[in-house]
């Protein structure tokens, strides 16, 4: 009996010891994992060949941040985390990091920014291309579209009209939405002829939209093309974006692609910056502990 005590003594102090060690490698982890900026340009996709393989930009690429590097992760849908703008006014992409401070590399592409939405939050849409630096990037304040609301860009050639109704009788006429004209330094905004928007701040009462997206009827007596008719949930914490271009293999066709926002992950960006180092800037990932070259 005391040969079994003393053996069950010497696993609770071998536990106890070992414990203290985990949790302090643990934390090293978590203050290893790169911090993001909270302000900056974050980046979704919208193609209209639906993500073919030949206009697909890599899921991650890098960024210089501070003394390092950040992934920049790219795809549809929901927009990825935050890059600063470099000096210069650019955003630089690499598909791959040094392998020390020394060596020089070359970015796959390099973005310049619009004076005026190098501060802030702001979402780039990206418009791929077979050959990277040919995709397309078009800027939005997203103040501008602000969550719990509802936003149209037309980004195709025809004019849109658009029926809604809070209720689920729709008006016999709606609301004409221009065709795309291409602006200065590809900026758009929320007050664009190609744009419309809903704010759900200013009709706090809705709480759903009965909809519907159409291609207007040319003539007397022609008939609308129906684009899509659904209803819309308004979520006081999500806003939507529709993103209409025209289908790029079927005449007369269009495509809808959805942006959704949420600042969810913002939110948890700055609590993890409060919580870093006083006087610190927030971690990018280290030059030497990242794989030195994407095969």
């Amino acid at each position: 009996m005391k040969r079994i005590l003393r053996t069950l003594f010497q696993y609770a102090v071998v536990l106890a010891l070992s414990c203290p060690v985990l949790v302090a490698q643990g934390g090293k982890d978590d203050e290893e994992k790169p911090h993001y900026p909270t302000t900056g340009v974050r980046f979704v996709i919208c193609s209209s060949s639906g993500g073919n393989a030949k206009s697909r930009i890599p899921s991650t690429l890098y960024a210089k941040y501070g003394k390092g590097y950040l992934p920049v992760h790219i795809s549809a849908r929901m927009p990825g985390d935050r890059v600063t703008p470099e000096a210069d006014g650019n955003i630089r992409l690499y598909d791959q990091i040094p392998e020390d401070e020394k060596q020089e590399i070359k970015p796959v592409i390099t973005i310049p920014v619009p004076a005026e939405y190098l501060k802030g939050k702001v979402t780039a849409i990206v418009v791929p291309a077979e050959e990277i630096k040919k995709s397309q990037f078009f800027f939005l304040r997203e103040s501008e579209f602000p969550t719990g609301g509802f936003h149209i860009i037309n980004f195709a050639p025809s004019q849109l009209e658009f029926l809604y109704s809070a209720t689920e009788e729709l008006p016999e006429r709606g609301i004409i939405i221009a065709p795309f004209k291409r602006k200065d330094e590809n900026t758009v905004s929320r007050n664009d002829p190609n744009v419309w928007s809903f704010s759900s701040k200013k009709n706090k009462d809705v709480k759903s939209l009965t909809y519907v997206l159409c291609v207007p009827a040319e003539g007397e007596g022609g008939m609308r093309i129906p684009i899509r008719q659904s209803k819309f949930a308004v979520d006081p914490s999500l806003s939507q974006i529709f993103v209409v271009v025209k289908h790029p293999s079927i005449p007369n066709a269009f495509r809808l692609l959805s942006i959704n926002f949420n600042y969810e992950a913002d939110k948890r960006n700055e609590q993890a910056s409060q919580q870093g180092a006083a006087g610190t800037q927030p971690s990018a990932v280290p030059t030497a502990t990242k794989p030195r070259r994407r095969r």
